[in-house]
């Protein structure tokens, strides 16, 4: 018997279901868990007020922000309609191939119309939206201004039991909230490693790679005509020693996101006169030609990533029962390579894979464990490899990461030229196809030939 021919009723497994986190990761979490506990409780520790704002605790929401299509068809089938709901509020659904501006190596990208819709909007637009939908589910709420600071365990610690959390509207007092199955999406602020060594447990693996990553980001009205009528620009560092790279991104409003970046250190200044002159250092002069005589409409907001981080908990030998993690709590990503909301995204929706296996919670952290890895390793390798790149990256490096990337900086430099190298570009950075992919006979001769 499949999920989709058991009654919602029968398809309850638990009494009551925590999600740590008001992330996208933890609110795509708690509409999956919502087909299969009785009641589903969102824990925040920023205040949410129904309307799209960008939350205290998200200092990257200011920034650039857009779901890939993969990524999307899965919200889409969670939240149906949710991508239109975006667009409709002053979103931007924008062609991958056609509708870009990209300069990478010395040259911009053919454009092509491949079909793949980025949806682009503004952090706080896209929590709203699915934030919205999710409360109007009957056994969801939310109980924002709590922070959670530590776990809850069973008797004999093997498994737990809910989370403790301190009440931020009421002089911190703390309270517990009972739970059977507890899914971590804090982020990277996420406690969990100390909190399971506290009841007994391994923390899991750190891998790390410190990239010493700094973006400035500021907002611009938006003018018919601008970018030639493209709806996005993106401006690769390099070749090197340049390290910076600048994007513009649509949002609600007719306003565009402009976002100034940098690695080892190589950071955009917080003033008016360095934000400037930084976007006239990039390697092509788009971006600084179009805010040059432009007023900004807002003050420069900063957000740094001195490492990137990935928690190993798929190679702990032992879980306790009832915990999950998702998101950042798991693996941060740096942001520029914009995979970051997706692997989260498909990691939420393997919850449902999971307990779809095991038709109750014992048991269900190895496995979905196991599945989320294989979800987190293809973006965690393309986008280290992609920090590699710069010489001040420091971590460890896997074997034939130099090769690896000089062979797809011959890929990028043939999509200057050739839409069938750029189309199954595109589909690996979407994630839909595997990176192996790019090594098929005729997009190396592709790439190498020309």
């Amino acid at each position: 018997m499949t999920m989709s021919n058991i009654s919602l009723q029968d398809r309850k497994i638990g009494d009551h279901a925590i999600v740590m986190g008001a992330s996208i990761a933890g609110l795509l979490s708690a509409r999956v868990l919502s087909d299969y506990f009785k009641n589903v409780t969102v824990i925040e520790r920023d205040k949410l007020n129904d309307r799209p704002e960008n939350r205290k605790g998200q200092p990257q929401a200011g920034h650039g922000h857009g779901i890939l299509p993969s990524a999307m068809a899965i919200l889409n089938r969670y939240f149906p309609g949710l991508g239109d709901t975006v667009n409709e509020s002053g979103g931007v659904m924008a062609d991958l191939g056609s509708s870009f501006i990209w300069y990478v190596l010395g040259g911009y990208r053919k454009p092509f119309e491949s079909g793949l819709l980025l949806t682009l909007a503004s952090r706080g637009n896209l929590e709203w939206q699915i934030r919205r939908r999710l409360l109007e589910i009957p056994n969801v709420s939310l109980l924002d201004e709590h922070r959670v600071v530590g776990l809850m365990t069973s008797e004999g610690k093997t498994g737990v039991s809910g989370v403790r959390a301190v009440n931020l509207r009421s002089n911190d007092t703390e309270t517990g909230v009972k739970g059977e199955l507890v899914v971590d999406a804090l982020g990277r602020e996420s406690g969990a490693p100390r909190w399971l060594e506290a009841m007994g447990y391994d923390a899991p693996q750190l891998n790390s790679v410190e990239v010493d990553f700094g973006c400035a980001s500021r907002i611009y009205e938006r003018q018919k005509g601008d970018l030639g009528g493209a709806s996005m620009l993106v401006i690769n560092p390099g070749p090197m020693p340049n390290l910076r790279c600048g994007l513009i991104f649509p949002i609600e409003g007719d306003r565009w996101v402009v976002t100034l970046a940098g690695w080892n250190g190589d950071h955009p200044q917080a003033d008016d006169a360095g934000f400037l002159g930084y976007a006239r250092s990039l390697p092509a002069p788009d971006l600084y030609d179009t805010i040059v005589d432009r007023e900004p409409l807002t003050q420069i907001g900063v957000f740094k990533v001195p490492a990137v981080r990935r928690f190993r908990y798929d190679k702990l030998d032992s879980l306790p029962e009832g915990f999950l993690a998702v998101g950042d709590a798991v693996c941060s990503f740096n942001p520029t390579f914009g995979q970051g909301m997706a692997s989260a995204v498909m990691q939420a929706d393997a919850i449902n894979t999971a307990i779809g296996q095991h038709r109750n919670i014992k048991g269900i952290g190895k496995d979905f464990f196991a599945r989320t890895a294989k979800i987190i390793d293809v973006p965690w390798k393309l986008s280290t490899s992609g920090d590699f790149q710069f010489p001040g990256t420091r971590g460890k490096k896997p074997f034939g990461t130099d090769l690896l990337n000089a062979y797809f900086d011959r890929v990028q430099k043939a999509t200057h030229r050739d839409v069938v190298v750029h189309e199954a570009f595109l589909k690996v950075m979407n994630l839909s196809a595997p990176p192996i992919s790019l090594f098929k006979p005729g997009i190396v001769r592709r790439s190498l030939l020309g």
